[in-house]
């Protein structure tokens, strides 16, 4: 799943806790993050994408 993939499933960013739903062929898959690990969430999705090592 890429980051924007991700990003979406997520739906609303501004709520303090975040909820993913994902759409499978048996049903969908929702899961709730408690609000120390939407903080994290949030920051890895602002992030700016690593390059690979110099040199």
């Amino acid at each position: 799943m890429s980051k924007t993939e991700f990003q979406s499933a997520l739906g609303d960013l501004t709520q303090k806790k975040l909820q993913m739903l994902v759409e499978h062929p048996l049903g969908k898959l929702k899961h709730s993050f408690d609000r120390k690990n939407s903080e994290k969430i949030r920051s890895w999705l602002a992030a700016e994408p690593q390059t690979g090592l110099p040199g």
